[in-house]
């Protein structure tokens, strides 16, 4: 009876993540790609540009040079920073561009600040959005890179879809180590399960580093979550009746970087994951368990041969084979559409360690409730 139990499960587990997969493509081919068809000259929208910085003293500068070189119009854009308290030299590196299209806010100068705990991050963008002067926001992290002819697809995008609220792709800055190449894979998959979520209208994901909304229909984050104001920002649209859409560009990915090691990875991840136990969706939280769920399930196996030898490496073989497929696919588009195709060398090593990394990030962000985040404690 356990025997048979353990093989139906297993069946079961594998064909839901295999399935889950078809239909992540499925709704990710049926997404038009934005594409500039226009001049250089020709982008006549406004935007207020919100970046949020702590601690980013090393990073800062590229992201508002890739902002400067875009020769952005100040009558139709604003690009407003907001410290966040930062200990290194973030501020005098902010403060040493002389643009007419920056304006630089201090947190500690909000008055509001005296009620926030953990939610630093949100607080930020809401001392920034309290200022913005353009009806359309494009949000930010300040270490990322924007590309060329971001403003342009951005303008295009809202021209095709007239959308409230814009998630746009995040892709890492090129990678050299193993684990730099599983943070890439990981993040096209990402995309391509946010797209595709947005698309089918069953769950709602979004990257902080690259959104564009309406700010009138923004809602103010009142989470103490120290993680969420991407995620929670879209969802209030979503219960606003707002339109949602992906934007489905190549060209315009925001570039971030990656995690310079494995202990600073499973933090960010964690943080990010203490935000899942408030995701009320049902189609969202069956999204979220069924990767995790497969990844506990393929682990077991190895428990389960000093039991069932045969019948437990036997379906360890089948189990895996059938995740390394479904991934495969899932990651050789979304490498070709990215332009990312030399990290597919990197996918079996990448594809075996993302099986534990699902099993303990999820675990441990169901349990840790105290960590470090560039220089706070969060609880």
């Amino acid at each position: 009876m356990i025997l048979y139990t353990y093989v139906t499960a297993t069946l079961i587990v594998a064909s839901a993540y295999a399935f889950l997969i078809y239909y992540i493509l499925h709704y990710w081919y049926k997404i038009d790609d934005t594409k500039n068809v226009q001049e250089k000259d020709q982008c006549s929208s406004t935007f207020s540009i919100l970046i949020p910085a702590r601690n980013e003293g090393q990073n800062i500068g590229a992201c508002i040079e890739s902002i400067l070189a875009c020769h952005l119009t100040p009558l139709r854009y604003e690009l407003i920073i907001i410290d966040d308290h930062s200990e290194d030299n973030t501020l005098e590196v902010i403060q040493s561009y002389n643009s007419e299209i920056i304006k630089i806010l201090e947190l500690k100068d909000d008055i509001r600040i005296k009620e926030v705990n953990n939610s630093y991050k949100k607080a930020a963008i809401n001392y920034g959005l309290s200022i913005a002067q353009y009806e359309y926001v494009i949000q930010l992290d300040a270490d990322t890179i924007v590309p060329s002819d971001y403003f342009h697809i951005v303008e295009q995008k809202i021209r095709e879809d007239n959308p409230d609220f814009i998630a746009g792709p995040v892709i890492l800055s090129p990678a050299k180590s193993v684990i730099e190449q599983f943070q890439l894979l990981d993040y096209i998959g990402m995309m391509i399960l946010t797209a595709a979520g947005i698309q089918s209208r069953q769950w709602h994901l979004a990257n902080g580093a690259n959104m564009i909304y309406r700010r009138s229909s923004m809602s103010t984050h009142d989470s103490d979550l120290a993680s969420g104001d991407d995620i929670f920002a879209i969802q209030n649209f979503v219960k606003q009746g707002k339109k949602v859409s992906f934007l489905k560009s190549a060209q315009a990915s925001i570039l971030s970087p990656p995690q310079p090691d494995l202990t600073s990875l499973v933090s960010q991840r964690i943080r990010w994951g203490t935000k899942n136990k408030y995701m009320k969706s049902p189609s969202m939280q069956l999204m979220m368990v069924i990767p995790f769920a497969n990844a506990c399930w393929i682990l077991l196996h190895l428990i389960m041969i000093f039991f069932y030898t045969e019948w437990a490496i036997s379906l360890l073989v089948g189990h895996l084979l059938i995740k390394m497929a479904s991934d495969y696919l899932l990651l050789d588009e979304g490498t070709r559409f990215f332009d990312q195709r030399p990290s597919m060398k990197y996918f079996l090593p990448a594809n075996l360690l993302h099986i534990p990394y699902l099993a303990i990030v999820g675990w441990l962000s169901l349990f840790v409730k105290k960590y470090n985040w560039k220089g706070r404690k969060v609880s």
